[in-house]
């Protein structure tokens, strides 16, 4: 059972990643230390928690170690949440 859930969750991760999952939120932010890799990509919520945006950049194909950002609220001007689909 492990085997299937290991592979479900990488395939739900390589889905998400590449902007073709079920329900993804896609993230425009502009930080206050004007950061390029955040303003100038498009970018996937993957969860906001603890006052703390989790993201990742859409790459297709998806990388086997993707970055994932966590900035922090008071980093963060302005952000804009669509959905997908």
């Amino acid at each position: 059972m492990s085997n299937f859930a290991s592979f479900f969750g990488r395939n739900h991760a390589k889905l998400t990643i590449e902007g073709e999952g079920v329900e993804i939120t896609f993230v425009k932010i502009k930080t206050k230390t004007n950061f390029d890799n955040l303003d100038n990509n498009k970018l996937i919520l993957i969860m906001h928690n603890d006052k703390k945006y989790y993201i990742t950049e859409q790459k297709k194909p998806a990388p086997l170690n993707p970055y994932i950002y966590v900035v922090p609220d008071d980093q963060i001007e302005m952000v804009v949440l669509t959905g997908s689909k």
